[in-house]
């Protein structure tokens, strides 16, 4: 009888052996196709994003890229235009424009190299603000010049006199005063530049 109950368990175990080995099988199958399922919608989302970044990439390039250059060219021909047109006004305020530089870069600057005159007082200055406030372009180099004036007024200095500025005229604004080397004699020498004012 013993025999006999030995026989009816192995029996029982190897129908359950083989049923846990099926079950074990299907689940490695299941389990390889979910992943392989994972991995087409990976790649398909890779693509996906790869054509949108592409797309996105092509339309900055082309259209807002193209616009920021036509906008950046639009301003370089008015800022031109205001400044041969405001010839006078330069000239009343103790400068003369020495030349005039375009920086084509994204956005577009110019720069104003200006030669000092003559110091006018700060009644003339602020008539010309005054006269000139509805003019942005020209109030803003207005504002620079006088600034520059400011400064370089409170500098006393015995070995360099001013000679002239650079206004950059850009995303940040920026002015360059130049000073140049007194000789002995009472000329100037080399230029100084004091940068970013």
């Amino acid at each position: 009888m013993f025999e006999v109950q030995i026989k009816k368990q192995s029996k029982k175990r190897s129908v359950f052996d083989g049923s846990f080995f099926l079950f074990r099988n299907h689940l490695f199958s299941l389990r390889s196709e979910i992943l392989c399922t994972m991995e087409n919608m990976f790649d398909s989302a890779k693509e996906k994003l790869n054509d949108l970044t592409n797309s996105a990439t092509s339309l900055f390039s082309m259209d807002v890229m193209g616009s920021v250059k036509e906008y950046g060219l639009e301003k370089i021909n008015e800022a031109w235009t205001s400044v041969e047109n405001s010839s006078g006004v330069f000239q009343r305020t103790g400068y003369s424009i020495t030349s005039i530089e375009i920086n084509l870069c994204i956005p577009p600057a110019i720069c104003l190299s200006l030669e000092q005159i003559e110091n006018i007082g700060d009644e003339e200055e602020e008539k010309l603000l005054e006269e000139n406030k509805g003019n942005v372009f020209l109030y803003a180099i207005l504002v620079a010049l006088f600034k520059a004036n400011a400064v370089q007024k409170s500098i006393n200095s015995v070995q360099y006199k001013f000679s002239g500025l650079t206004i950059g005229l850009g995303l940040t604004p920026a002015i360059d005063m130049k000073f140049q080397k007194i000789s002995r004699l009472g000329h100037s020498l080399s230029p100084v530049p004091i940068t970013g004012i």
